[in-house]
């Protein structure tokens, strides 16, 4: 008898491993989809999972409802996670359409700094900052709210990111335009430029972000039409497991140039500067339409020239850690030669010109500050906490 059970799974062997390839997956399916339960993630899992869903004004705007409980960065473990609200706005309450009686409403536009999220992969191997997205309470939003709660007690004050990643300044507008306009804002303060700098490479800064649409929509159908195995279990637990290996791996990849250094120098920005100038040309349009239409809506706006480390002219005494961040080239995902190019405006055109033409542009219609000139003060008493406060 043994040696005709011996031979039947000799016979069918193929079948055998078919038929315990199949059972292993079951149970590890069964597993997976245990632990998703015991993590509460039965809704996370069938939620759209990235942070930008397609817009018809900004090419792409933030996902409604978006949790970022796998990545908040908190400074205690009961701080709650960072979440998103039906508008896409980061708030510590509910924010209504209709301003509430007696508040003094301000919103916070920009890209990921002014969103609050920590380091990026880029800057990981020469030294690791939290990453993620900040509580609320730890943004520059919500440290902005406590000073002006601290200095104004009998007034009562929203301040609302409206922030999202890797925004330039013309969607901010568009997002003043969509969206933020209906909320009856007091402030809008945008804290920009990092992302431009694209913008004055190309000058197009329309068409740079229109570029983007075909792979926003890409993701949006991938999401919604996975193959089978993608929709178990399984996957969704190894995925997650895989993007926290990534975040907590010592071994970060640095960023590395494939262009020469000699690039990134003043002389070879000189031969490029009046170019920079002309495409500069569109940014100043767009900061002075956009500096009109809150104009029409009374609303008060302060535009925050965001700190760059990589700034040659007007920059802080530089620590050796931020020496080191300063030389990181974080504009890998384009060709050398644009790499070059962005290099050489974050390093000099914003000192050479256009903070200057900025604040020229925006003189005796709203505030302009530029970061790397008050940071210095941050820790005695914000500038743009005394504008809004006044």
């Amino acid at each position: 008898m043994a040696t005709r059970s011996e031979n039947r799974f000799v016979r069918h062997r193929k079948k055998t491993v078919v038929v315990i390839l199949i059972l292993a997956f079951l149970l590890i399916e069964l597993c997976s989809n245990v632990v998703i339960r015991l993590k509460g993630h039965q809704e996370l899992r069938k939620r759209y999972p990235l942070n930008r869903i397609v817009s018809g004004y900004t090419v792409y705007r933030n996902t409604p409802h978006y949790d970022f409980s796998l990545w908040t960065i908190r400074g205690l473990p009961d701080e709650p996670d960072a979440q998103l609200d039906a508008h896409g706005f980061l708030s510590d309450s509910p924010v209504s359409v209709a301003k509430p009686d007696g508040v003094v409403r301000v919103f916070l536009l920009g890209g990921s700094a002014a969103f609050s999220a920590g380091q990026t992969d880029a800057y990981g191997a020469v030294h690791k900052y939290p990453w993620g997205v900040h509580v609320y309470r730890r943004s520059i939003a919500g440290y902005l709210k406590q000073y002006l709660s601290q200095a104004f007690p009998s007034r009562r004050f929203e301040v609302i990111t409206a922030a999202a990643y890797e925004r330039k300044f013309h969607q901010s507008f568009l997002s003043y335009l969509e969206v933020i306009s209906r909320f009856s804002p007091d402030y809008v303060v945008n804290m920009e430029g990092w992302n431009d700098v694209s913008s004055i490479v190309s000058g197009t800064p329309y068409h740079d972000a229109e570029s983007q649409l075909e792979d926003c929509i890409a993701l949006w159908n991938r999401h919604f039409e996975k193959p089978l195995m993608q929709r178990t279990g399984t996957y969704y637990v190894l995925s997650k497991l895989i993007d926290r290996a990534k975040r907590i791996s010592p071994e970060v990849r640095a960023e590395t140039s494939t262009c020469d250094p000699v690039n990134f120098a003043q002389e070879a920005y000189l031969d490029h500067r009046a170019e920079y100038v002309a495409n500069a040309g569109r940014f100043l349009q767009i900061l002075r339409q956009y500096s009109a239409t809150v104009q029409a809506d009374d609303v008060k706006m302060v535009f925050v020239l965001q700190p760059m480390l990589l700034r040659k002219g007007c920059n802080k005494r530089l620590s050796t850690i931020e020496q080191a961040l300063a030389e990181v080239v974080p504009f890998q995902r384009q060709s050398p030669e644009l790499t070059a190019r962005s290099m050489q405006v974050a390093r000099y055109f914003f000192d050479d010109y256009l903070a200057d033409a900025m604040a020229e542009t925006l003189a005796g219609n709203a505030e302009f500050i530029d970061m790397n000139e008050e940071i210095e003060e941050l820790g005695r008493h914000s500038r743009c906490t005394r504008t809004i406060a006044t």
